[in-house]
């Protein structure tokens, strides 16, 4: 959105997945608040591997007026945006931005390097443990709850502000 972007897609992860209603969440909030239309043709499913990335990006690559950019639920299914736009010979980012969420290995692995959300991995990890130690250890009570950590944007090669039609 910052980068002059509105027709932004999303590649939800599978239904099963918490991350699928919390991120797609996100998607859905920060287009609302910047006044922007949630438009669910938009709005891709995937299972957060690398081929359901590819069948995802076909779909709203074919679309009759298709996004200017894409966020994907995770840096593999990113990945597959990205391996899909090559072989269309479409840019990125010139002509398609792409972001993931993760920052995991393939984010610097491929080519332009991805632009990702960062989640502070080892924190999470630490409180998961001491959760798990409460709950079973100290007696707890079992109830589950969600912990939103801070994250960090790292941006990288895959991402550019948009150019207008000349």
């Amino acid at each position: 959105i910052g980068l002059g972007h509105r027709r932004i897609a999303f590649i939800r992860a599978a239904a099963h997945h918490r991350i699928s209603e919390t991120r797609y969440a996100g998607y859905r909030d920060a287009l609302l608040h910047a006044g922007l239309t949630l438009d669910d043709a938009l709005v891709a499913d995937g299972d957060l591997t690398f081929g359901m990335g590819i069948v995802a990006s076909e779909l709203l690559l074919d679309l009759p007026e298709p996004p200017t950019a894409i966020f994907a639920s995770n840096d593999d299914t990113a990945a597959a945006v990205i391996s899909v736009a090559h072989r269309r010979g479409v840019q990125v980012p010139e002509q398609l931005p792409v972001a993931g969420f993760d920052d995991s290995p393939t984010s610097t692995r491929l080519w332009p390097q991805l632009t990702t959300i960062r989640q502070p991995i080892i924190e999470m990890t630490n409180m998961a443990i001491e959760m798990l130690v409460h709950r079973f250890v100290g007696g707890g009570a079992g109830s589950e709850q969600t912990i939103y950590a801070p994250y960090e944007i790292v941006t990288r090669g895959s991402t550019a502000r948009i150019v207008p039609a000349p």
